[in-house]
């Protein structure tokens, strides 16, 4: 009986000590687990910790990266505009050099004519070659014009003024008299014909223009040339006028480069050449005419006029932003450039922007644009039809605001930002 009691207490103590063992065995297993969770855990705080500093720098740096983008866009944008200002500034610079040359040509002609009359027919003669009339020539004309004297130079300078004033019927009257003295025959059959010209008798502006080619004078055929070559290609349609228009220029520059005086300058012999070689498809020669005509100007408007001419050939070429580049900076040298809103109009409507399209297409309304305007004989058809269906649009508008301009909202502010003339 004490044999199987000392067994039993054997056994439990046995027993006990295998529960204190499993006891310690899983207090160890948690403990490690505990641990090995405690480890897993610190790692993870840490790892988080070190994720979330790679997102906040990943953050920084694309802020970085983003600001970066910004400033060097700014930076390209204020060196575009210092391009743009040392291009107008080089531009102008050659225009006041030229009209300098200019000034001091008019100086020695009218010095050299000691007569009234004599500087009358010189300035006459320069008013019909386009060429700007200096404040001395301009008060010479309005001298000769105002005096009680009645001849045939005092009659050409009227039938100037009438021309000048788009009188067509005046101005007609007066040339013909003009005609019947030898002093001023020439010079009166090439403001007959000019008037001809600009009132769209261009049949008879090609017949009276021929007949002034029979002059002595140089200087009258070279003007005769340059106009005669603006009414072949307003006369019709047919390509074979383009030919004689070429022609002509081709003839009225050899006569600029070979027999006037070297420093005269006449950009529109330039001008107009380039638009028929545009017209013609030659559109390289075309831009070194534009170029010729720009670095021969002697003001504002006509260096805006050879600039806007190039806004065609991006036109020719569909290089939409060019031509929008092009016209802004024609707007900063001279916003009254009528083609240049046209061009922006275009070229904004084909990039589809629309408030830039209706402020150009409206402001060239309200200054006069229209589908009669001489820029359709230069551009592809489907170019002009396009702006002619922007106007056809711009005027359908305006008549169902009962009248109201369709530029209304371009402000002054409007529209020196469409042309980047506001910082």
């Amino acid at each position: 009986m004490q044999k199987e009691l000392e067994d039993a207490v054997a056994h439990l103590e046995e027993s006990q000590r295998k529960a204190k063992f499993a006891i310690f065995f899983w207090l160890a297993a948690v403990a490690v687990i505990a641990a090995a969770f405690y480890f897993a855990a610190l790692e993870y705080s840490e790892n988080k910790k070190q994720l979330e500093d790679v997102q906040q720098l990943v953050i920084s740096m694309e802020q970085n990266t983003l600001a970066l983008q910004q400033e060097t866009e700014k930076l390209r944008a204020e060196t575009e505009i210092l391009k743009s200002e040392t291009k107008s500034f080089r531009i102008r610079t050659n225009a006041v050099l030229n009209d300098i040359s200019v000034l001091r040509n008019s100086m020695e002609a009218l010095t050299e004519r000691t007569d009234l009359t004599e500087k009358a027919l010189y300035v006459a003669e320069k008013w019909l070659q386009k060429s700007p009339l200096t404040s001395e020539e301009q008060r010479i004309k309005e001298t000769a014009v105002s005096s009680n004297e009645d001849n045939s130079v005092i009659t050409l300078l009227k039938g100037i003024q009438y021309l000048d004033k788009d009188e067509y019927d005046a101005a007609i009257t007066q040339f013909k008299i003009a005609q019947s003295e030898q002093q001023t025959q020439d010079l009166a059959t090439w403001g007959l014909a000019r008037t001809y010209l600009d009132s769209k008798q261009f049949e008879l502006a090609l017949s009276t223009f021929n007949s002034a080619m029979n002059s002595a004078d140089v200087s009258i055929r070279f003007g005769v040339l340059v106009d005669r070559g603006l009414t072949w290609v307003r006369l019709t349609e047919i390509e074979n006028n383009l030919y004689n228009a070429l022609a002509d220029y081709k003839a009225a520059i050899a006569i600029y480069e070979n027999e006037l005086p070297k420093d005269a300058k006449y950009p529109t012999v330039f001008r107009r050449r380039g638009l028929v070689l545009l017209r013609m498809g030659e559109v390289k020669f075309a831009r070194r005419d534009f170029d010729r005509a720009v670095n021969v100007s002697v003001n504002d408007e006509e260096i805006a006029s050879a600039l806007e001419n190039i806004g065609l050939i991006y036109l020719e070429e569909s290089s939409w932003k060019q031509a929008i580049e092009n016209s802004r900076f024609v707007a900063e040298i001279y916003p009254n450039s009528t083609w240049n809103w046209s061009v922006r109009a275009i070229a904004a409507g084909k990039l589809k922007n629309e408030n830039m399209r209706k402020c150009s297409i409206g402001q060239w309304v309200d200054n006069g644009g229209n589908p009669d305007s001489s820029m359709r004989h230069y551009v592809r058809q489907d170019i002009w039809q396009y702006l002619t269906t922007l106007y056809n649009t711009e005027v359908a508008n305006r008549q169902a605001a009962e009248g109201a301009s369709g530029s209304s909202f371009c402000t002054d502010d409007a529209v020196a930002a469409t042309f980047g003339m506001l910082n």
